[in-house]
This record gives C-alpha cells, sequence and structure tokens, in this order.
C-alpha cells in the first residue's frame, strides 16, 4: 500500500482564515440539500424551480470573470457572502411564489460569484491545499467540518422555525466575517492572471476539465434532487429533515476515510468507487414500492458514502489541474459548466421520474449508461495524484515564495512533509528544505539541489536527468 505523506500542522491563524470558505460551504449545502426544498413546499411551487440557482451558478461565474476578478479576493468574498446570506433570509421574509424564484436564482448568481475566491483564500492562507499528497486530505477535512454545522440546522429542525433560521445563517455569516478580517494581514495575495475565456475554452486541452465540472453539477444533483423526487412520488417527503440530518451524518463520519483514499488510490479512481456507490443506492430505493425504514437507511447511508467520495475527488481534480497563476478564473469557469451540469441533471430527473418509478429497470440503464460516459470522461483527465516515480521529477522551475515559504515553515522542497529535527538535510547554498529521505534518493538520482542546482552529496558527481 502507497505510504501517505503525514498531513501538515496548521497554526491557528490558518485555520481561522481558512473556515470562512468552510462556514460558506455548510451554507450552501444547507440550501441546496434542505432548505430550498422547504421554501417551495410553504409557497407551493414545483420542485423544478430549483433549476434557477442552478441557473444562477452560470451568471454569477460569469460576473466574476468579467467584474469582480478586479476586486481584492477577499473583499469580493465577503461581498457575496453577505448577499448570499441576504437573498436566502429575503426568501423567507418574502415568503410569495413571486419572489421565490428570484431568490433562488440570487442565492445560485452569489454561489457563482464565490467559487473563484473560495479557491483562492483557501490558497492564500493554506498553499500546501494545491499539493495533490495533501489534497484529499485536506477537503475532507472541510467536508467534514461544514457538515456539522448542517447537521445542527437538522437537529434543531429549523425547516419549520424560519425566525430561527435566519438567526442561525446571520450568525454563521458574521463568523466568517470576523474569522477572516481578523488575520487576513498574515496571508498575502496571490498575483493571478486574467483568463481569456474564448481562448481557454477553444483549446482542445481543456475541454476534458470543463466536461469533469458538468459532470460534478450533474452527479452532485442528483444527491439531493433525484433523492426528493423519488421520496415525494412515495409520499414520505416530509421525512426531508431525517434524511438530510443521517445523510450528514455519514458524511461527517466518512469524511476523513475518504479524504485518505482520495490521497491513496487518486482522484479518478475515488469517483469511479463513489459512482459506483451512488448508483447502488438509487437502485436499493427504486425498487421500494412501500415505506421501509430499514430500506430507505440503508440507501441514505449509501448515497452518503457515494456523494463524499465523488465531491472529494471532482473537486480535488478542478483544483489541482488548474494553474497557481489562473486558479481563481478557471475556479470561475468550472462553476459555470458544474451549474451547467446541474441543471441538466434536475431537467433529466423530471423527465424521468415518472417512467423510473413505474419501471425500475429504466432507472438500471439510465445510471449504466452515465456511468459509462462519466468512466470515458474522467480518464481523459490526467490522474493529479503523483505516482512514486513521479515524485522525484524536477518541476520546471520554482516560484520564490513558495520557496521562501518552504524555508520559513520547514517543509520539504520534494515531498512537502515537515522537515524538521535531525531527520533534514538543508541546501548549503540556498537554503532549502529536504527530509532526509528525499535527500538520500535525490542524492542517488540525479545530486542536486532542485533550487539552485548545487551538490547535495559533495562525494558523487552530479547527474542531470533527462
Amino acid at each position: 500500500m502507497k505510504k501517505l505523506e503525514p498531513l501538515l500542522k496548521f497554526s491557528a491563524k490558518q485555520n481561522a482564515f481558512s473556515s470562512g470558505p468552510v462556514l460558506m460551504l455548510s451554507l450552501i449545502n444547507i440550501l441546496h440539500f434542505t432548505f430550498e426544498f422547504s421554501i417551495l413546499q410553504r409557497v407551493n411551487l414545483p420542485y423544478f424551480f430549483i433549476i434557477l440557482h442552478m441557473i444562477g451558478f452560470l451568471f454569477g461565474a460569469l460576473f466574476g470573470l468579467k467584474i469582480l476578478y478586479k476586486w481584492d479576493s477577499i473583499i469580493a468574498f465577503l461581498i457575496q457572502c453577505i448577499l448570499f446570506v441576504f437573498f436566502l433570509i429575503s426568501l423567507i421574509i418574502f415568503l410569495q411564489p413571486i419572489y421565490t424564484p428570484f431568490g433562488l436564482f440570487g442565492a445560485g448568481f452569489c454561489i457563482g460569484g464565490t467559487s473563484g475566491f473560495m479557491q483562492i483564500n483557501n490558497v492564500r492562507s493554506v498553499p500546501e491545499s494545491l499539493d495533490p499528497k495533501f489534497g484529499g486530505r485536506f477537503f475532507s477535512r472541510a467536508m467534514g467540518i461544514s457538515s456539522i454545522f448542517v447537521i445542527i440546522y437538522a437537529v434543531m429542525n429549523l425547516t419549520v422555525n424560519f425566525l430561527l433560521t435566519g438567526i442561525y445563517f446571520s450568525l454563521i455569516l458574521i463568523a466568517i466575517i470576523v474569522s477572516m478580517l481578523l488575520s487576513r494581514k498574515e496571508f498575502p495575495s496571490i498575483a493571478q492572471e486574467h483568463l481569456n475565456i474564448i481562448n481557454f475554452i477553444k483549446n482542445k486541452q481543456n475541454l476534458s476539465k470543463l466536461a469533469v465540472a458538468f459532470f460534478h453539477g450533474f452527479f452532485i444533483i442528483n444527491t439531493y434532487y433525484a433523492a426528493i423526487l423519488i421520496f415525494d412520488l412515495l409520499g414520505i417527503v416530509q421525512y426531508l429533515n431525517s434524511y438530510v440530518l443521517i445523510l450528514f451524518i455519514v458524511i461527517a463520519i466518512v469524511s476523513i476515510p475518504v479524504g485518505i483514499i482520495t490521497d491513496i488510490i487518486g482522484r479518478r479512481f475515488t469517483i469511479m468507487i463513489g459512482l459506483a456507490i451512488q448508483a447502488l443506492a438509487f437502485l436499493i430505493l427504486s425498487f421500494l414500492t412501500e415505506f421501509n425504514i430499514i430500506l430507505i437507511i440503508i440507501f441514505i447511508v449509501f448515497l452518503g458514502i457515494g456523494f463524499a467520495l465523488i465531491y472529494t475527488g471532482f473537486n480535488r481534480l478542478e483544483t489541482e489541474l488548474t494553474k497557481r497563476s489562473t486558479l481563481r478564473d478557471e475556479n470561475f469557469l468550472f462553476m459555470g459548466f458544474l451549474g451547467i451540469g446541474s441543471a441538466v441533471g434536475v431537467i433529466l430527473g423530471e423527465v424521468l421520474k415518472y417512467l423510473i418509478i413505474t419501471n425500475p429497470a429504466y432507472l438500471t440503464i439510465v445510471l449504466l449508461f452515465v456511468f459509462i460516459c462519466a468512466t470515458i470522461i474522467v480518464f481523459q483527465v490526467h490522474e493529479t495524484l503523483p505516482s512514486r516515480s513521479e515524485k522525484f521529477i524536477r518541476p520546471d522551475n520554482f516560484d520564490e515564495e513558495d520557496l521562501t515559504l518552504y524555508k520559513e515553515r520547514k517543509i520539504c522542497l520534494v515531498c512537502k512533509g515537515n522537515a524538521t529535527g535531525f531527520e533534514v538535510y538543508v541546501c548549503t547554498e540556498c537554503g532549502v528544505l529536504y527530509c532526509l529521505k528525499c535527500a538520500k534518493a535525490l542524492s542517488t538520482l540525479e545530486n542536486q539541489c532542485w533550487a539552485c542546482n548545487t551538490n547535495i552529496d559533495q562525494s558523487k558527481p552530479i547527474k542531470p536527468l533527462e
């Protein structure tokens, strides 16, 4: 089994700053899995109207690419968070069919507008979050913490008390603002190039990445929209709160193991396993003709495990396939295609829902077809988790800011693990650190410091690798 590099320890200020995006993720999950459905139930609108906030993703992402990219990443992120909570609370205050579609679109627009800044702010506080050797565990930690806030929402059954819901959303927003503003000066901004959307899309090498974002949205929407449709047709939609509670308890429990699995087997196989488990969950539900608590719980458990695997795998692929210099804009673009994929998932669910309920065999066919398509797309992209041999392939160049950071935080330049104590080699020329294991391996391979080309072992000749 592949040996995992130990996850780095983060300072209190790093944890405080990165908690902003995590708390925003909590609000997004509350909106997706329970809040928007309870609102639509109250105003007697079809669930299909959630497609408006999926469309909002696309327009919000385009707004970020055209307007918000000029703003400071922290200020832009916080303004979008404030507007997002404003739209959520407005949906409670203006509980009218004529306003609800507008409010849902506005909430989706703000999610799209925060997407690029969520990633860039994560990297500002924790640069190692871009490193594939830690990526799965870094994201799964955030997923597990954000799940706790969804669990609290479900335990308090806030869907039936909109006043407490508004207070809860406001408290989370205050926590986001305070945690990020108090520690913002500790983390320098990251220079970003503005992306030319047309040229990026025209580049055939980027099409597979955009397709990954599309299927990310398509499969994530299945976790809640398809389940809600089937629950509604079975007449058990009143158990929505219990469904969300069990689902996110499962996600919170499996989040850490999922992160470990992702960092061992890679992102692509993690997604494939998640899709297979999610497909099995829906096959179980499709054969449910009457209320059976045991089968429903088994369905939710399988769905939660599948969701955690898919969500982690897709998120890490999208993050790690991007260039550091265009991280913000590429994530905006990914969110736009994620919104398109989600909208397609909603439409497909509406078209097929009665057919699937009347004849579950159709669901098997649909799931098999989509699974094959997703497999083809996912394996078109490069696996971002490096193999054992790729670990010692020298990058083309190093960012001076990164080298300074690695020295200050005593991080090995090769494996990005801790380089402290006696188990460390320090380059005599440039001061870059290597853990003893990586230093020995490099001295055997090319015997050159990656930063300045100085001999690692003076008794051995330099052997440049081709």
